[in-house]
């Protein structure tokens, strides 16, 4: 399931996990997510996701989202964080709402390497190095 998530992340900006919430990318560059609990409805992205990629009908889907759904509840209503290896973690604050802890990897700005083209060639010459006797 952790690698359903990511993988729709790279063309969604939410995903719904329904019953549960919903992640949603705010800002892009900086990879950084947010978590809201409000958005449970299934809009089917993840469903029909994970049919596709299990080669399974939507019902036998919807069953495995249920039983992830299950595990973190369980988790998180055991005092323990549930962790989504690449995202972050779900935990239950003293007031008994839901936060996500993102991880700190993710929540960096993806580098941006500069390729300098053909035109920008620089030529350097190098002094022959010195050699020292003893």
């Amino acid at each position: 399931m952790n690698n359903y998530l990511k993988e729709l992340f790279e063309t969604e900006n939410t995903v719904i996990i329904p019953g549960f919430g919903a992640l949603t990318m705010v800002n892009r560059s900086k990879n950084e997510l947010m978590f809201m609990s409000f958005m449970k409805h299934n809009d089917g992205t993840l469903i029909n996701w994970i049919a596709k990629k299990e080669g399974c009908d939507v019902e036998e889907a919807k069953k495995r989202v249920e039983l992830f759904v299950d595990e973190i509840n369980f988790s998180i209503n055991s005092g323990k964080s549930f962790d989504i290896e690449g995202l972050g973690s779900f935990v239950k604050d003293s007031a008994g709402d839901i936060q996500f802890i993102q991880d700190e990897v993710t929540n960096q700005a993806t580098p941006v390497i500069e390729v300098a083209s053909p035109e920008d060639k620089v030529e350097v010459e190098i002094d022959e190095p010195a050699i020292v006797e003893e």
